[in-house]
């Protein structure tokens, strides 16, 4: 009777472990009832499937043992490898740090320097704009002045050119000579120029004078007419006109090359600013392009990064959520299996224990039923007790039954141990399927997201770029303007002045043409012309007046050689 209570005893504990696998109230009570039927004096032994029961749990729990230490010692395996990744990575972060926090150091050393530097370049800057507002409006004054002189010196020439061609007038010496004021206190250059000149010799002077004043007012005219009223020689006066003649074509040369230089750098200057305004405007549309391109709302570069990088996170939270998860939901299956597992060998224990107690009852069967007897000095036989069992039977229809259920209960938690693995599995295939597809996007958008940055940085160089182009474009055009103006006054002055100074040249050139032709025409020109030839031939003179300046004889003695040297040279020169 003891090792029945023991037996209870175990195979309590055994259901207890199991009731959470109890699939109905109806298994429950069939449980219970074999736990807690009364004895009826006869019993069969029914814990041979229950003893099989708690082998195959014994052995599912060594099984689940040996995974577990495989999956610890994987698992130690990745942690320290895990640790190891991550010290290496903490130490090249920590010298990158160094790196860049030396990096920032001379940054800002750097920067004082260029605040430094900027605040003296403001303060010289501030002197300089101070020195420039004082110096433009004295520059201004100078300019205006200097404006205005030249204006009084102009006029003062044109006033004094004007008088000296009133009084220079043959009216006016014939009206000074005859007027006491002007004839004998008065001296006025005419007074000078009165002699006894033949009649032909003054009036070609007289000619020259009118013609040179008709040309008009200029400086060149009126030293001619000087020199002319001085009486001066004819040699003097046509040497001094074919300096003129020069110094006027070399003035109309250097007037016509300024004219044509200022045409030129206008010109040139004009399509070079034409040019870089076409050229600014394409900067500037390339520049806004880029802009665009960069800053863009929803299809700028700045803004495809941010979504990238959004996406990117969003990435790796699903990634982090879906590995939570998946550990979560793995912790609930080892725990599940684990509670299932040790059910299982619960209750395979406890079948094991009943078949192998109703296996061992068979030999207390008997075939015949014991026949109760009379005791000795008893009228009536002794109450029957169990002989009618046919040896010991216990509660082995009852055990049967439980064991049966027990059968139940472990098939069907071996079901779900099944099922759990099954939904395991499919769950880490589609865990895994998830990450990879989750990687695999990841990957993409680190491409896409590095793709990006490259081309910002590209993208950005060349606005910068653009931008320094432009900025130099500006300073070039601006540049060709400032020259502009800077040869403004000067070129405006030749273009507007050249046609009416190439009349006055014209003008001047012909009256001083006139002026040589008048007095190459005079006699006494000609005869002193006639007399400087003869004193040019020296010694030679008689005998060319007396042969001929073609003869062999004149050649002969102006070549200082023998008439026959001569004609051997000269055979068809007249008298060889």
């Amino acid at each position: 009777r003891e090792g029945l209570l023991a037996l209870h005893s175990r195979v309590q504990e055994a259901l207890t472990a199991a009731s959470a696998f109890l699939q109905s109230n109806d298994h429950k009570k069939v449980v219970e009832s074999f736990l807690q039927a009364p004895f009826t004096g006869t019993y069969t032994a029914q814990s041979g499937e229950v003893v099989g029961i708690l082998k195959d749990m014994r052995d599912t729990f060594k099984a689940n043992l040996a995974s577990a230490k495989i999956l610890e010692l994987n698992q130690l395996k990745a942690y320290v490898a895990f640790m190891d990744a991550q010290k290496e990575a903490f130490k090249k972060m920590k010298e990158i740090l160094g790196i860049k926090q030396k990096q920032l150091g001379e940054n800002d050393a750097e920067l004082a320097a260029s605040k430094e530097k900027l605040e003296e370049a403001q303060k010289q800057k501030g002197i300089c704009e101070d020195f420039l507002a004082e110096m433009v409006p004295l520059c201004d004054a100078k300019a205006a002045e200097y404006n205005e002189r030249n204006m009084l010196r102009a006029s003062e020439d044109a006033a004094l050119t004007e008088a000296i061609a009133i009084l220079n007038k043959d009216s006016s010496f014939n009206l000074f000579g005859r007027v006491k004021a002007t004839s004998a206190d008065a001296r006025f250059i005419q007074t000078a120029a009165i002699q006894g000149h033949s009649p032909a010799r003054s009036a070609t002077r007289s000619s020259a004078l009118h013609l040179l004043q008709e040309a008009g007012a200029s400086p060149r005219l009126v030293k001619v007419m000087a020199l002319l009223e001085a009486d001066n020689p004819f040699a003097v006066v046509l040497k001094e006109i074919g300096q003129m003649l020069k110094v006027i074509a070399k003035e109309a040369k250097i007037d016509k090359e300024k004219l044509d230089w200022c045409n030129d750098e206008r010109k040139e200057t004009k399509a070079k600013i034409d040019k870089k305004e076409g050229e600014i405007a394409e900067l500037e549309k390339k520049i806004d392009k880029i802009t665009s391109e960069i800053e863009k709302p929803k299809t700028g570069l700045l803004a495809m990064i941010e979504t990238t990088d959004t996406e990117l996170q969003e990435n790796a939270a699903n990634q982090k959520e879906e590995t939570k998860e998946r550990t979560e939901d793995n912790l609930v299956y080892q725990a599940n299996i684990k509670n299932l597992v040790e059910a299982e060998g619960l209750v395979s224990a406890a079948i094991k224990v009943l078949t192998k107690y109703y296996d061992s009852l068979d030999k207390y069967d008997k075939k015949e039923a014991e026949e109760v007897k009379k005791l000795p000095g008893e009228d009536e036989a002794r109450p029957e007790t169990w002989e009618s069992e046919k040896g010991y039977q216990g509660q082995s229809g009852a055990g049967t039954k439980v064991i049966e259920q027990l059968t139940f209960i472990l098939e069907n938690t071996e079901k779900e141990e099944n099922k759990a693995h099954e939904d395991e599995m499919s769950a880490q295939h589609a865990f895994e399927d998830s990450m990879t597809k989750l990687k695999e996007e990841e990957r993409e958008l680190q491409e896409s997201l590095a793709k990006l940055k490259k081309t910002l940085a590209e993208k950005q160089a060349e606005l910068l770029e653009s931008q320094k182009s432009l900025k130099e474009t500006i300073a070039v055009k601006e540049a060709a303007e400032a020259y502009l103006l800077k040869i403004k006054p000067g070129c405006d002055f030749i273009t507007e002045n050249y046609d009416k100074r190439e009349e006055h040249r014209a003008a001047e050139s012909k009256a001083l043409e006139k002026a040589t032709e008048l007095l190459k025409g005079t006699p006494a020109y000609q005869a002193a012309e006639s007399q400087a030839e003869l004193e040019s031939l020296g010694s030679c003179r008689d005998i060319c007046e007396e042969e001929g300046r073609a003869h062999a004889k004149c050649k002969a003695c102006l070549a200082d050689v023998t008439v026959p040297g001569y004609c051997a040279g000269h055979p068809e020169t007249d008298g060889c």
